[in-house]
């Protein structure tokens, strides 16, 4: 879909699925690494909702709760390859379609986070700031899913966005004010170091 109309369109895929955040994990401390489950909706490639859960386990317990946040009624939800096939009727077609459907959540979702935001090299490991980091690369991924200007893969677009503050503020949207930008300063801030 495009930059504009977002809305979750009934019968759409809403993937559901876990991700170990693996340099979340601390061996001196001996903390864990933790697992964020992500809602993904397959069509508009946009991540809905996560939940920070402490092991794999746990990951069952987290759905009903992201669940119950989303509006997302006449939607076929998934939570593995196959756990969905009893809820839907007799189509092998459709079944098909959904099931590939999900495999979105894999490809345009966590491979992305590992391979253009490095997520499963992430140092980041005190406290809170796993879990907030994840959810800022969510929101980052959605903001640059969403970006069509600029016809690049999202770690390039991720990169362009550091050197270009006329593209970050494209891809903001240009609704939020950067502390550091004058309002209208246009190309001077392109050579401007923060």
């Amino acid at each position: 879909m495009g930059g504009g109309d977002q809305r979750i369109a009934q019968g759409q895929v809403i993937a559901i699925d876990g991700k170990q955040l693996r340099g979340s994990q601390d061996g001196e401390s001996g903390k864990d690494a933790i697992y964020m489950v992500s809602v993904w909706a397959t069509e508009n490639e946009l991540v809905l909702g996560q939940r920070k859960v402490y092991d794999k386990s746990k990951e069952i317990t987290a759905i009903p709760k992201l669940l119950r946040l989303l509006e997302i009624a006449g939607c076929i939800v998934t939570i593995n390859a196959i756990g969905f096939i009893t809820s839907l009727e007799s189509n092998a077609e459709k079944i098909l379609e959904v099931k590939r459907s999900h495999w979105g959540i894999e490809n345009r979702l966590h491979w992305v986070l590992d391979n253009a935001f490095n997520e499963d090299h992430s140092r980041v490991r005190e406290d809170h700031a796993p879990r907030n980091f994840a959810v800022l690369r969510h929101m980052a991924l959605n903001l640059l899913k969403q970006e069509h200007t600029v016809k690049a893969v999202i770690k390039a677009k991720r990169l362009k966005c550091g050197w270009d503050v006329d593209y970050l503020l494209t891809v903001l949207g240009d609704k939020m004010l950067l502390p550091w930008v004058e309002p209208g300063a246009g190309d001077r801030t392109r050579n401007r170091k923060f």
